[in-house]
């Protein structure tokens, strides 16, 4: 399966909020670094990537139910490590509740939140969205 740039917001959102996760944040202009895989012309798993240079929160991380343990969201997850390379990115931060053990064993580590840059701090999924009780992780890239 192809992963592609051109998603819409409407299945963007339609797919985080089936799994879960707040989309009420996230614009037409954020979609320039989401990322998705469809499956007969339904979005089926979708990463973001939300900048703040040097560094970029991952955002968005969500693979349809059915589809899941099938590693697309390892696909998707190295596939934004790989652009936020090309981009300039130093580091990767990210927020979860509930997937933290996930993203250490690919490389993440716990992060104290009062650590993360004033560009992370002050995004909407950071300041409001998520709980304080979410862990936030980080990965350096090389």
């Amino acid at each position: 399966m192809e992963i592609i740039q051109s998603l819409t917001l409407t299945e963007v959102a339609s797919l985080l909020q089936i799994s879960g996760l707040d989309a009420s944040d996230i614009s037409e202009e954020m979609l320039t670094h989401f990322y998705g895989v469809k499956e007969n012309e339904e979005l089926i798993a979708v990463v973001g990537l939300e900048m703040a240079m040097p560094f970029a929160l991952v955002r968005s991380l969500a693979v349809s139910e059915r589809l899941r343990n099938t590693y697309l969201a390892s696909r998707l997850l190295e596939k934004v490590e790989q652009i936020a390379v090309e981009l300039g990115v130093e580091a990767l931060y990210l927020l979860t509740n509930t997937a933290s053990q996930y993203f250490i064993h690919k490389g993440y580590e716990l992060a104290e939140r009062s650590d993360a840059p004033i560009g992370i701090q002050q995004t909407m999924q950071f300041r409001q969205l998520c709980p304080a009780s979410a862990g936030l992780l980080k990965k350096v890239l090389s």
